[in-house]
């Protein structure tokens, strides 16, 4: 069915580009072709297997037939073209994909044909498709990793490129002023560069372009979404000048390139998303010794105390996940130890957790590593980590004035990653997951209303920083934390070092410490100063049947006995009872 709808969607697209074509005016229609193409990405996205549902045909349909601004409005068009690109860089990374298993034939032609638009003057071909292409083929590997033929056809498109690129460009440039700021021309003779160190081609002298357009970039005083769009283009430049740079200048020119990252984040605003990609391509091609002395430059302004300020090292901290996520081969080792000492600093200095800014970044870097490279963990990671997530979940006597739903948010992805990639090293350290489960569980309690200021303090000192009392956690909280709990009955494998292994769950090991968990949950429903509402009860359900049945009836029985009063016994009573309700006893 949804193969279906996808084809008939290919057909609806090529029918709309027609009539958008055909029309002056149609500012409706560009809204349809905006609302096609995006349904078309989605699907691809969610049914996986592009090569048996989208044709070549439709790929160079896409490429050569983008709207332009007389056949949409701007906004519109803006939107078409960003979700056109999209789809085009889905299909081309599998493409660059089936190449590396010997299915090359398609990407040889396109990479031909990208190769031919660049000797045409205002050739539609080329453009921002060919330098995606080339983004593809970076990420997917080395030279090595591709057919003979397919790097021919790239050498062919990385002169071309080279040859075009240099048409714009003076080699006598050395002034700001006299630096050409065209957007296109700067990107191509950035993946040129790309290309150069990817291919391992003999390094020839180049302009130093980076630092005349980086001061031009500072002190824009043009449009602003023009600057932002230039920035990855100056950035992905330094990065790569600094491969090129004599081996005692490296270490210099990478300090420009931390420092430059840390003043268009000043400049532009937190949201640096639209840089990461280009820094990414950039720190693959790294040499082993580059990338180390990049590290250490990053490591050595993180500590509160080098002189920087917290906004400035949150920056560093973003950087950190980016160059990490997308390091080069052979550095292992290197990133394992940039970020145990990154653990081990963030935990040792509670104003990483303390301060908004600083919070937000630190818990996005353990996010990322636990997800993009849960084999770097190791044990000694563990202690940080529980104490890390110990603080974030511990009670306070400040609050801040609005609730951080993605502090919560990130803690549970954090466990739920552990759970499920590397149950080997939660096996040795139970009582802290049981324990930060209960933190997670109290976090979802609300204050009564009208208590006194001694009661409303006796409660506030329990809640975490960044859990405003005006704002309590809502339902979809207590969904994550229920799917994170259940997550914990999932057979998984680990993904560590070791070869042989077989998938298997927490279910036994946890069953020990489950009782804690749900007395956790009975206490905030019993509490007399705080009320579970109704949705939040609602959705943990889920997680707390799945705490049952690990739990079984004998520890049950014990629990109430030893752990609950009065009402903690009825509380558990009426949750074992619907518990029993939704239970599979194998009758049909």
């Amino acid at each position: 069915m949804q193969v279906e709808l996808l084809k008939r969607g290919l057909v609806a697209d090529v029918l709309t580009f027609q009539a958008l074509r055909a029309a002056k005016k149609s500012t409706a229609t560009s809204h349809q072709l905006l609302v096609i193409r995006d349904f078309l990405r989605r699907t691809i996205a969610f049914l996986g297997n592009l090569e048996s549902v989208m044709t070549k045909e439709f790929l160079y349909y896409l490429v050569e037939h983008a709207p332009t601004d007389s056949q949409s409005n701007a906004a519109a068009g803006e939107d078409v073209i960003s979700v056109t690109t999209k789809l085009v860089d889905m299909y081309q990374g599998v493409l660059t994909r089936a190449a590396k298993r010997g299915n090359a034939a398609v990407v040889i032609d396109l990479v031909n044909r990208y190769a031919a638009s660049y000797t045409i003057e205002e050739s539609l071909v080329g453009g921002r498709p060919s330098l995606l292409l080339i983004d593809s083929i970076v990420r997917e590997g080395n030279v090595a990793d591709f057919p003979s033929e397919v790097v021919q056809a790239i050498r062919s498109l990385y002169t071309q490129m080279l040859v075009a690129s240099k048409k714009h460009i003076s080699l006598s440039s050395s002034g700001a002023s006299d630096v050409p700021v065209d957007l296109e021309m700067l990107d191509t003779w950035s993946h040129a560069q790309t290309l150069t160190r990817w291919l391992k081609e003999k390094e020839e002298e180049v302009p130093l372009l980076g630092r005349p357009l980086s001061q031009r970039l500072l002190s824009w005083a043009g449009d602003k979404r023009h600057a932002m769009t230039l920035a990855p283009v100056v950035l992905s430049i330094l990065l790569g000048e600094v491969q090129a740079a004599p081996s005692v200048e490296r270490a210099e020119r990478l300090q420009y390139v931390v420092v430059m990252f840390l003043s268009l984040v000043r400049t532009y605003g937190r949201d640096v998303t639209f840089l990461e990609s280009r820094v990414g391509s950039a720190c693959r091609t790294f040499s082993v010794e580059d990338f180390g002395v990049l590290l250490e430059l990053l490591y050595e302004g993180l500590p509160l105390g080098s002189g920087l300020s917290a906004h400035d090292i949150a920056s560093l901290i973003r950087f950190s996940a980016i160059v990490l996520h997308d390091a080069p081969e052979s550095t292992s080792k290197i990133c394992q130890s940039f970020t145990t000492r990154c653990l081990n600093l963030f935990a040792d200095d509670e104003r990483f957790v303390s301060q908004p800014d600083l919070r937000r970044e630190v818990v996005e870097f353990i996010v990322r590593q636990c997800n993009d490279r849960p084999a770097s963990l190791r044990t000694a990671d563990l202690s940080s980590l529980w104490s890390l997530l110990r603080t974030l979940l511990a009670g306070s006597s400040t609050h801040e004035q609005s609730t951080d739903t993605a502090t919560f948010h990130g803690a549970i992805n954090i466990l739920s990653a552990l759970v499920r990639l590397r149950r080997d090293l939660v096996l040795n350290t139970l009582p802290h997951l049981g324990f930060v489960l209960r933190q997670l569980v109290s976090c979802l309690r609300s204050l009564r209303p009208q208590l006194g200021g001694k009661q409303r303090r006796l409660v506030l000192d329990t809640l975490p920083r960044w859990l405003a009392p005006a704002h309590a956690l809502g339902a979809p909280e207590s969904r994550a934390l229920a799917r994170l709990l259940t997550t914990l009955t999932v057979k998984t494998m680990v993904r560590g070092h070791d070869a042989a292994q077989k998938p298997e769950a927490l279910v036994r090991p946890f069953s020990k410490h489950a009782a804690y968990v749900l007395t956790a949950y009975v206490d905030a429903v019993g509490d007399p100063l705080c009320f579970v509402p109704g949705p939040v009860r609602k959705e943990l359900q889920p997680g707390l049947f799945a705490l049952c049945d690990m739990l079984g009836e004998h520890n049950r029985d014990a629990m109430m006995v030893a752990a609950l009063d009065a009402s903690g016994k009825a509380t558990m009573k009426t949750l074992w009872k619907e518990y029993e309700k939704q239970r599979y006893v194998g009758k049909g």
